[in-house]
């Protein structure tokens, strides 16, 4: 998958936790703009993932 496609998908709910994913949609696109082509992607683990 090119990161393009990945980029598009940022409507995806990665948790069941509505505020989470919120939280982490809003997250996104301000750490993709820092880091540029750098940013390679975003994990969520424990106990949220």
């Amino acid at each position: 998958m090119k990161k393009d496609e990945l980029m598009s998908n940022q409507n995806m709910s990665p948790t069941p936790y509505l505020e989470v994913n919120a939280v982490l949609n809003e997250l996104l696109p301000d750490v993709q703009a820092i880091l540029g082509d750098r940013f390679i992607g975003m994990y969520l683990y424990g106990s949220l993932a």
